[in-house]
């Protein structure tokens, strides 16, 4: 987006009759010392809180995230655009053949790492969660086929919430690479690439906010269950109005996403289909709002998670209380399980003790008879 200015003075000219205004530069420069901000506040959290072992990797992990996310987008924001020589609205360029191709694509790249970063912060999350729902109730969310084989992305207590986290966000990996493929071979030009990553955001904010409404609902209901324990209660209570509050800020962001991204898509697609440049629909109005709004919904969830999380003590008080709660549940569900299996072998039981009764009553008749007989020889 950004990345596409050259400086001159108060206004920056890149191309015949395409300019950046001063209030577009300043823009620039604000967004990007606001999330250096977040980065030095999130650079604070990791190291106060610095765990590589154990439960403790997943909240280093959630914070190293948002670290790399904000410094990400603060490189894009604040290196010197005079050093770029393309346009603000990309336009479209082939690899090796148009004028500044190469500094465009290394934009692309620097963004895209970016957005991965910031939506492996949910993926973490919904790893996380479903990591600990399977271990209270070992069955699956929806009943799997019949057939002998498995899914590598099946969540299962032997693989980790690491290891699933980065499972996923390997794939990710694998379609942007694809994506960069079909740009350096000269399939896609840099305007078909943009719109590449656009409809991948926009999956992944669906895919993300289904997710995250599930596992969010579900790990409610779990903390909502109540412990002997009061400590832990107490402790489940704030967990819940945590979890609330953040499902719903991102939930907020990913319907911000989506719309964003699908009429970006959609615009350009529309473009492609008639041999127009993108600049024709953009004007530096519109794409100064997409940018805005695109990267202040960013601004808001990054600051918000960080918020949320800040209000916990200490990460590995939490954990040993979530291991709790998840024990507490499981016995709970036991006792549960085993009070509705002794409810349904009640009768049987009544049944076999009559019968019991009733031999012990013929046998005794039998003893006696015996006994009648054998006075009487």
């Amino acid at each position: 987006s950004n990345c596409y200015s050259v400086y001159n003075m108060s206004i920056i000219h890149f191309q015949p009759n395409i300019l950046e205004s001063s209030w577009e530069y300043y823009q620039d420069f604000i967004l990007g010392v606001i999330y250096l901000i977040i980065a030095i506040f999130s650079v604070i959290r990791t190291t106060s809180y610095f765990d590589p072992f154990g439960a403790g990797r997943v909240i280093t992990t959630f914070y190293l995230q948002i670290v790399l996310t904000s410094i990400l987008r603060a490189i894009y924001f604040l290196i010197p655009k005079f050093t770029l020589g393309i346009s603000y609205i990309p336009t479209a360029l082939k690899a090796f053949q148009s004028h500044g191709w190469l500094s465009s694509f290394l934009c692309e790249i620097l963004l895209t790492l970016g957005s991965i970063s910031l939506y492996s912060v949910f993926i973490l999350v919904i790893a996380y969660w479903a990591y600990n729902l399977r271990k209270v109730d070992p069955e699956p969310i929806e009943p799997e086929p019949r057939t002998k084989s498995r899914s590598r992305l099946a969540i299962t207590p032997r693989k980790g919430a690491i290891k699933i986290f980065l499972s996923v966000v390997g794939y990710i990996f694998i379609i942007e690479i694809v994506n960069y493929a079909l740009f350096l071979t000269q399939v896609f030009n840099s305007e078909e690439m943009i719109v590449f990553d656009s409809i991948l955001l926009s999956i992944l904010s669906i895919a993300s906010l289904i997710s995250l409404t599930l596992y969010s609902r579900r790990i409610r209901l779990v903390l909502s269950i109540d412990s002997s324990n009061p400590i832990i209660n107490s402790f489940s209570k704030a967990q819940i109005w945590r979890i609330l509050i953040l499902t719903i800020v991102a939930n907020l962001f990913f319907i911000c996403r989506v719309a964003v991204e699908m009429a970006f898509s959609i615009s350009v697609i529309k473009l492609m289909y008639e041999n127009k440049s993108l600049n024709v629909l953009l004007t530096q109005k519109y794409w100064d709002l997409y940018v805005l709004i695109k990267h202040s919904s960013e601004l808001i969830v990054l600051s918000l998670g960080l918020a949320i999380s800040t209000n916990i003590s200490a990460p590995k008080h939490d954990l040993q209380s979530s291991e709790l709660i998840i024990k507490d549940s499981k016995r709970a569900k036991h006792k549960n399980s085993r009070q509705s299996k002794i409810t349904e072998l009640t009768p049987l039981i009544k049944t076999n003790n009559n019968n019991y009764s009733s031999n012990d009553n013929s046998n005794l008749l039998n003893q006696d008879k015996l006994n009648d007989l054998a006075v009487n020889d």
